[in-house]
């Protein structure tokens, strides 16, 4: 499997990923810099453990978050509108269409490419 199928593949997870590291970053980063005497027990063990990396938890954190949560909103956006499109039983509709589907397609999983082969032969198209 090549990379750029991979994450084809698997851009949602790893969307999801990324917005979790995201939270646990900028987590880490504020109570290690801004409230760190109000902070729970094992968060200062943890902190401490970290020690000066806090400070790039807390300029990383929100750039991670903010990225993983891109990608993950928008693959499921995506699935959605593909969705929408793809199971329209109007042959006029889905030809108006079909640009979008196929750009959809293609940024999704092979799943996806199939579902709009598998619609393209019920409505004779090439």
């Amino acid at each position: 499997m090549s990379i750029k199928r991979f994450f084809t593949t698997y851009t949602l997870q790893f969307g999801l990923i990324l917005f979790i590291l995201g939270i646990i970053l900028t987590i880490l980063g504020v109570f290690g810099v801004f409230i760190y005497d109000n902070a729970p027990e094992f968060l200062k063990n943890v902190i401490d453990s970290i020690g000066d990396w806090k400070y790039w938890c807390i300029l990383l954190g929100p750039i991670i978050l903010i990225a993983g949560a891109w990608y993950f909103f928008d693959n499921i956006q995506k699935r959605r509108e593909f969705k929408e499109l793809i199971e329209t039983t109007s042959k006029a509709k889905f030809i108006r269409n079909l640009d979008r589907v196929e750009y959809l397609a293609w940024k999704l999983t092979f799943e996806h490419q199939r579902q709009l082969m598998d619609k393209k032969k019920d409505f004779n198209i090439k």
